[in-house]
């Protein structure tokens, strides 16, 4: 357990334990459906990650199914299996089938089954949903972050032999087309294999960067990409996710701090591993945020160095 989290058993964590259970049921039924039935099998795991995220997030975040999000930029609708709204979204809008991307707090593609397609169509959404919006300048939180988490949410998945290593296989390929740390997906939760968690290093000094190469002078970078949930150190991977979906949620929302620091020192995320990528600073940050690091980074939480 690492330092600072309390080692009390916590009964939020016997309550995630208790769902992942019932996904397992969830996935089963799903999966006797698909054989006459796939779309009703999709129907079923939607509903089963909504009823989860109406339980487990504030009442003031409201949970839909099947909207489209109408972009910034460009005029094509995108049709999305679950939205949760902004506790700000006017009520005049909520009952539209098309939802103002401003209007987004996180929204998220869910299979019953995950498969390598659909970790390729959840990578190649969060690109184009990212370039659908304008980007948020003026901090490395904005400009490292597109405006609400997306990510991919399964019931089960499709492998056999050593499935965590078939994941990671196929995360890091999906990640080679990311052009930006924003475009990162920022979930994939399996409840019976990890969660997957996008990751972003707001700034590694030059030094550090010397560090690493055995003295060779290096320019400061910023890095961004996967950790996977350990299953030894982690609760589970639902767990792992509600507590990274939170933390992530209160970045746009602080009223969500404290939750997002319960979770955290009740070891409700676990602890995750995986590859960063490395990135120019010149080709992530704009001019006003590139002139402000070196004295404003650890000012604030806009500032922080790291984003997980």
């Amino acid at each position: 357990m690492a330092e600072g989290v309390s080692s009390r058993a916590q009964v939020h964590h016997e309550k995630l334990l208790e769902w992942a259970d019932n996904a397992k049921r969830s996935h089963a039924k799903a999966f006797e459906g698909a054989r006459t039935d796939p779309q009703h099998a999709g129907h079923i795991a939607e509903q089963t990650w909504v009823a989860f995220l109406k339980e487990w997030l504030p009442p003031s975040y409201e949970v839909v199914m099947r909207k489209y999000i109408v972009p910034e930029i460009g005029d094509k609708l995108f049709e999305t299996d679950i939205v949760i709204l902004r506790p700000s979204y006017p009520p005049a809008l909520r009952d539209d089938p098309n939802i103002m991307a401003s209007g987004v707090a996180a929204a998220f593609s869910v299979k019953s089954t995950l498969k390598p397609q659909g970790i390729r169509e959840a990578v190649d959404s969060a690109i184009t949903l990212r370039r659908s919006m304008h980007v948020r300048k003026g901090s490395p939180r904005r400009e490292l972050h597109g405006a609400y988490p997306y990510g991919l949410l399964s019931l089960s998945h499709a492998w056999q032999a050593d499935p965590l290593s078939v994941l990671k296989t196929h995360v890091e390929a999906a990640q080679a087309s990311v052009s930006h740390p924003r475009e990162l997906l920022d979930f994939i939760c399996v409840p019976d294999l990890a969660c997957v968690t996008a990751g972003r290093v707001a700034w590694v000094p030059g030094e550090a960067m010397s560090a690493m190469s055995d003295g060779a002078v290096n320019m400061p970078v910023a890095s961004a990409g996967y950790a996977f949930s350990n299953p030894e150190e982690s609760i589970a991977p639902v767990a792992s996710f509600i507590a990274g979906l939170i933390t992530k949620l209160a970045y746009h929302d602080p009223a969500l701090q404290p939750l997002a620091d319960g979770f955290r020192l009740t070891g409700t995320q676990g602890v995750g591993e995986g590859m960063l990528r490395r990135w120019p600073l010149e080709g992530i940050y704009s001019a006003e945020v590139l002139k402000k690091l070196p004295y404003r980074m650890f000012s604030d939480d806009e500032w922080r160095p790291e984003y997980h």
